[in-house]
């Protein structure tokens, strides 16, 4: 069976609404699903709790730097807290020894939070240091 020429039609303009929403999420306040944008760290405004926890929520960015660059890693106890301040009180993730919220998670639908997780080793320095999700 053959489609009349305003049913194709009506099929194109759907798609074509249902794209343009999509490309609009973004100035909608929704977080993008692009990959995230390496940020140098900045121990003041990392520690700084009112930007931090607003958008654009610069602890996720930051902390994409720290973890690629290896920067916590061999740091003692002392070092990450001078660094990065007082960990998140919270008790999710209680397995490790530091936790820190870095915001919400970067996908279309975020429901979840985005955090550092560090475990410090016997010697009292980071033998671990991750991006999770709650």
């Amino acid at each position: 069976m053959r489609r009349s020429r305003w049913s194709r039609w009506s099929a194109l303009e759907a798609l074509a609404v249902v794209l343009a929403l999509a490309g609009s999420l973004g100035s909608l306040g929704c977080p993008s699903t692009t990959e995230p944008t390496l940020s140098a760290f900045d121990s003041k405004t990392w520690k700084d709790l009112e930007q931090a926890n607003r958008e654009p929520y610069p602890r996720r960015a930051m902390a994409d730097h720290l973890l690629q660059q290896r920067t916590l890693h061999g740091k003692s106890r002392a070092e990450v807290l001078d660094l990065l301040g007082e960990p998140s009180d919270t008790e999710h993730f209680a397995e490790y020894d530091a936790v820190y919220w870095l915001g919400p998670q970067r996908s279309m639908v975020a429901i979840d939070s985005e955090w550092l997780v560090i475990r410090f080793g016997e010697s009292e320095r980071v033998t671990e240091a991750k991006l999770v999700t709650d």
